[in-house]
């Protein structure tokens, strides 16, 4: 379990008005429209934290990495630039794994713009010109399209307005004494009305954000981990007419960043998964020697500074994302019809230098087997390093059609009605249009998408084609992973007031989900005759009862009991994993290298038990949760004081968990695999509190 603490302080000077009366409330009335009706924060029965675009600006919000720190219970972790963040709220995370979905849905108004074939990747962007972001917490499948097992986070944009032209301009400076440069970003708006029922408004921003990390020799570099990113955001709106209004939106975001994007080190204790050796590279360079089993050139310990530092290795890369959307909001007699069309694409590329534990297994096949005998010129000095090219390609598209119908009449029964359809499809790896080029000469004439390898100095330059060659047949050119992620679902609430103090909830979701994966042949870009290809599917019931008590005005309390789910996924990763080393079993030699005949069958049978050991991986069935939550919501001293608070359980079935396993186990050439299974129950248990207090009229402060 995990403490989370915000406080914040904030001065307001407010000019002197005369027709304000004394007795009226100090705080702010924050209204939200999580259940698509405009109600009061503090009497909606749902547990919400809401940030004003007030706030945004005061606390210095800019992004998703910087918002998380005004939400109590949620949390962030992963690199923003390269787009692996990772959300989760109250201890539900992503399995991140590939073919994973997010745990926290994410809107931008009527937009979804979570990537849903892998849960690491959430959106880019800046937060500007907002009106402001509400996070739910808990299941919200019931609500939403995007069913979030873990509550949901929404970005309310302000509309364009036809009342008249407006613009904003603001941009910051900012320094770090771990960087020799300064970072700023700008943002810009402009509000353009075009006829009486026509207006565009048009958002801009550029952030360049310095890097801290530097690399020691032999490339002596500083401050490598940059981060630079533009946006452009453009909304239409046409007010047809007074129950008719149409909204197009087209929401686009291009980053480059460099790397690399952590810093490694020599620790005194290996990790469990690293090689047996401990977390050390296999190759010593002048000024990044480190004895083995201790600390030698970062006994500091200073986490600015990396131990990566290849000559030529390539690092860093690029993330696109385009996001269009067209709403349609009808307000019929006895409810409010929306259509939400959108359409999702992204693409991001890159390389880096790989870390021990992916380089040693690897390695071992040039210096320690010197290639299975198979060609003279490796030997135990052959390889010093290998970088892991284009392992971040991916490619996202995805179209999802939303339609909702609200209740807008007066009385006690409110509801809300929706269906929602998705296809995802999503490319992981490429072997066309990759990088050319790499930490040798050599690779000049070569395509490079799954490994670049770095020779020592005295492997001469005209055996190294010859090394990278071989290596591309014996592990295959790589494979590209081609997976999909398809979702029908109708779902829907009923609330009923019983009386003035007692209302009760009601809400269903039912989905239908498929995850699909084809592994294509190595060296190609095409689903056409994959060496693997499986589909799993998935029918699944959410329920969702909420009793509110409102004893007496601005005092209410809730009892929430609700599911959500997370569907099963395809470990394609193990799985091709799996097919490399059942190739490996059938078609390449263990030599001896004095006779030149395969004679270790000893060496291919072990291989085969490890095939056989995590085979029953290859999927991994969906987990559920049952959340329970006791909540209550208090306003007092004349509106000055605001308390929120709530107890919560969650209880997991068949809980999707990452591991991270070396395989094979105890052979050569084993590498450490990602990938998910299904270890049980878990519980999430926690409290969350919000105050805000007006301390006088202008002195105002915030606590979660």
């Amino acid at each position: 379990m995990a403490d989370d603490g915000i406080l914040f302080l904030r001065y307001l000077a407010i000019a002197a008005d005369e027709t304000t009366k004394e007795d009226e409330p100090v705080m702010e009335e924050i209204i939200v429209t999580a259940t698509y009706r405009d109600t009061r924060l503090m009497d909606t029965p749902l547990a919400i934290s809401a940030v004003t675009s007030e706030d945004i600006a005061a606390k210095g919000i800019e992004d998703i990495q910087t918002l998380y720190h005004a939400i109590p219970g949620l949390s962030y972790r992963g690199s923003v630039g390269t787009g692996g963040a990772q959300l989760s709220i109250r201890g539900i995370t992503p399995a991140t794994t590939p073919g994973s979905v997010g745990s926290v849905g994410v809107y931008l108004d009527n937009l979804p713009i979570t990537d849903s074939a892998s849960g690491g990747r959430n959106p880019l962007g800046s937060v500007f010109d907002l009106d402001r972001v509400e996070v739910l917490k808990g299941p919200q499948g019931t609500l939403y399209g995007e069913g979030s097992m873990g509550g949901s986070v929404r970005y309310i944009t302000n509309k364009p307005d036809t009342s008249g032209l407006d613009y904003q301009v603001q941009s910051s400076f900012e320094s770090s004494s771990k960087s020799n440069d300064l970072s700023y970003r700008i943002d810009a708006m402009v509000n353009i009305p075009l006829a009486d029922q026509l207006a565009l408004r048009l958002v801009g921003f550029r952030r360049d954000r310095a890097g801290v990390l530097d690399t020691v020799a032999p490339r002596n570099q500083k401050d490598v981990d940059t981060f630079e990113e533009n946006g452009l955001r453009a909304a239409f709106k046409w007010d047809a007419s007074e129950t008719f209004e149409v909204t197009a939106m087209v929401n686009v975001v291009d980053n480059e960043f460099g790397g690399p994007g952590t810093a490694f080190h020599c620790y005194t204790e290996p990790n469990p998964s690293d090689p047996p050796n401990g977390q050390i590279p296999v190759y010593d360079l002048p000024g990044t020697t480190c004895a083995r089993g201790k600390s030698d050139l970062f006994d500091r310990g200073d986490p600015y500074v990396t131990h990566l530092a290849h000559p030529t290795m390539p690092s860093g890369g690029w993330t696109d994302q385009t996001n269009y959307n067209l709403s349609i909001e009808w307000e019929l007699p006895f409810a409010d019809l929306v259509s939400s069309t959108s359409y999702f694409e992204r693409e991001g590329d890159g390389a880096q230098e790989g870390g021990p534990n992916e380089m040693e297994g690897v390695a071992q096949f040039f210096n320690e087997l010197a290639c299975f005998g198979q060609i003279p010129v490796c030997g135990p000095n052959t390889v010093n390093a290998i970088g892991l090219d284009n392992v971040i390609y991916r490619t996202s598209e995805r179209i999802v059609q939303e339609f909702r119908l609200i209740s807008n009449t007066d009385g006690p029964l409110q509801w809300t009605l929706g269906a929602y359809y998705k296809d995802d499809d999503g490319q992981a790896g490429r072997h066309t249009g990759c990088y050319k080029g790499g930490p040798s000469p050599a690779y000049a004439t070569f395509d490079n998408c799954q490994f670049l390898f770095g020779f020592y100095p005295e492997v001469p330059l005209e055996d190294q084609p010859q090394i990278i060659a071989w290596a591309q047949g014996a592990f295959g050119a790589g494979n590209t992973i081609y997976q999909g992620f398809k979702e029908q679902a109708i779902y829907g609430e009923a609330s009923y007031r019983l009386s003035d103090q007692w209302e009760l909830q009601l809400g269903l979701r039912l989905s239908e989900v498929e995850v699909r994966s084809d592994i294509a042949r190595p060296g190609i870009d095409s689903k056409v005759d994959p060496i693997f290809s499986l589909t799993k599917s998935s029918d699944i019931e959410s329920p969702k009862v909420v009793l509110t008590w409102r004893p007496i005005e601005d005092w209410m309390v809730y009892a929430t009991y609700s599911e959500g789910f997370r569907p099963g996924l395809i470990n394609d990763r193990l799985i091709t994993k799996i097919g490399q080393l059942q190739t490996q079993v059938d078609n390449v030699c263990f030599v001896d290298f004095e006779e030149g005949t395969c004679t270790d069958e000893d060496t291919a049978a072990a291989i085969q038990a490890e095939i056989d050991r995590t085979s029953a991986y290859q999927t991994a069935e969906g987990d559920f949760v049952e959340n329970y939550e006791l909540g209550t919501k208090v306003t007092v001293l004349d509106g000055r004081l605001s308390f929120t608070g709530s107890l919560y359980r969650i209880a997991f079935e068949n809980f999707v968990l990452r591991i991270r396993d070396r395989f094979p186990r105890g052979l050569p050439g084993g590498r450490n695999v990602l990938y998910a299974v299904n270890v049980g129950s878990a519980e999430s248990e926690g409290m969350e509190l919000e105050v805000r207090l007006a301390l006088t009229d202008d002195l105002f402060l915030t606590f979660g």
